[in-house]
């Protein structure tokens, strides 16, 4: 493989990893937030 595929595939896992922690983050600390406010949630309103 050659350099530049090896730093397009680095950067879509690095993507993925950063977007699937981040999915996590909101969960964890907005879903507390708004069961707290129980506000209508993005998710459910689709």
């Amino acid at each position: 493989m050659s350099l530049i595929v090896k730093i397009l595939l680095f950067l879509v896992v690095l993507h993925l990893v950063a977007g699937f922690g981040w999915a996590l983050y909101k969960i964890e600390f907005g879903g507390k937030k708004k069961n707290a406010h129980k506000e209508p949630d993005s998710e459910t309103e689709s």
